[in-house]
């Protein structure tokens, strides 16, 4: 309890006062130096820190659970703290202890995730992609790593998917300051200063809930930080006094590059991802937290027959909401046109509607056809395909109305 309350001195001391106790207690003797461990990282004590988890890894008796937790906090610290030696080596030492934390749990997403943020910071795009990519599949899918993912894209000159990611990121913790800011610097990049400013505006908001979480084992779970832009504010004036002064827009202005924030949050994510979610959702053994990440994923995702589904927790902020949470976002007269009702089947007010094949787009589907189409020269070989399969249900959804409208000459 002192350690939750940070009384770090008290939580010590009774520590300390566990570990030479006899009598029975909840917490091995292991564990006990763990949190001890623990305590001297937390308060700034690095050197020593790491001397006692390098000593509990000494330990015969480790369990894998506790190595894997200790050689991530170490590869971690590696990271992070300069006094541990020169970048090069200190990176090198980082990567080893993760990867030998993840060789303890291969289940660990967050090990992965912080592998990832290793890679990149040494440049290592692919293997950063890589461990990204495997900490979604583990079920640990969160919004930092969402947030690294929109970073290297965005690094590698590639913003529809470092939009898509950073969408990601902000669906799953609307509160995610660095996802927030760097979704504004993105737009921002792009001359679209209006999206840009919404996004800092949100990052402003939310900032303050971006600290360092503690897990239910008392490790230490990293927020991402910004690194990009530390003066808000001053971005913020800016673009409050550049769009105050600029003109109306005209019918010649230059095509946006990206779709504006409020119609990229109702943009399906792509298909790989899409069929990744739909394995987890399939897997009994996936956990409690893969399952939820699916869900909530999914449920911004497009159409299920034709039918659009609610944005997972309503319109992104500061746009208000127009409905009740949770509502549709999108009126029935918005989707594809409908099989009309004949003469026969008109007198049966309680029946409902035949659903639509599966190959219609829903007015999401619609959108993302669009932008994509206006942007085939800047594509990238995945959203090429997504691009493909979207025209090709197109074509279906166009020969099946079609076909309506020919059966009901042909009845009339």
């Amino acid at each position: 309890m002192f350690k939750v309350n940070n009384d770090w001195e008290s939580a010590l001391k009774h520590l300390q006062l566990a570990l030479i106790d006899a009598s029975p207690c909840t917490f091995s003797k292991i564990e006990i130096k763990f949190h001890i461990a623990h305590l001297y990282e937390v308060q700034g004590k690095y050197k020593v820190a790491k001397d006692n988890y390098e000593q509990l890894l000494k330990e015969k008796e480790l369990p894998t659970n506790l190595k894997a937790d200790i050689c991530r906090q170490l590869g971690w610290m590696y990271h992070c703290i300069e006094s541990l030696g020169d970048k090069s080596s200190r990176e090198a030492q980082a990567i080893h202890c993760l990867q030998k934390s993840i060789e303890a749990d291969p289940k660990s997403g967050q090990s992965l995730y912080l592998l990832g943020r290793c890679y990149a910071s040494v440049n290592k795009v692919h293997d950063a992609f890589v461990a990204y990519r495997n900490s979604v599949e583990k079920s640990e899918g969160n919004a930092d790593t969402w947030c690294s993912i929109g970073v290297l894209y965005q690094q590698q000159n590639q913003p529809m998917d470092a939009l898509q990611a950073y969408i990601c990121a902000v669906q799953l913790d609307k509160s995610h300051s660095a996802a927030w800011t760097n979704l504004g610097i993105l737009y921002e990049s792009c001359n679209q200063p209006k999206d840009a400013y919404a996004c800092y505006v949100n990052a402003t908001r939310v900032g303050e809930n971006n600290s360092t979480d503690l897990d239910k084992e008392g490790a230490v779970t990293p927020r991402l930080t910004v690194h990009m832009n530390p003066n808000l504010a001053q971005r913020i004036q800016f673009l409050q006094t550049h769009l105050g002064n600029a003109p109306m827009p005209s019918i010649t202005s230059k095509r946006r590059q990206l779709p504006p924030i409020e119609e990229a949050w109702n943009l399906p994510i792509s298909a790989e991802m899409s069929s990744r979610q739909q394995q987890q959702t399939q897997n009994p053994s996936s956990s409690p937290r893969a399952q939820q990440f699916a869900k909530s994923q999914t449920a911004g995702a497009g159409a299920t027959n034709g039918q659009p589904q609610a944005s997972p927790q309503g319109p992104p902020p500061p746009y208000p909401a127009q409905q009740a949470p949770g509502a549709k976002r999108f009126k029935p007269g918005e989707e594809p046109a409908r099989t009309p009702v004949t003469n026969g089947t008109a007198q049966r007010p309680a029946s409902s509607p035949a659903p639509n094949p599966p190959f219609y787009l829903s007015q999401q589907q619609l959108q993302m056809l669009q932008v994509l189409q206006q942007n085939q020269a800047n594509l990238t070989p995945h959203q090429t395909n997504v691009l493909q399969q979207l025209q090709h249900h197109y074509r279906l959804m166009q020969q099946h109305q079609q076909q309506i409208r020919q059966q009901q000459q042909q009845q009339q």
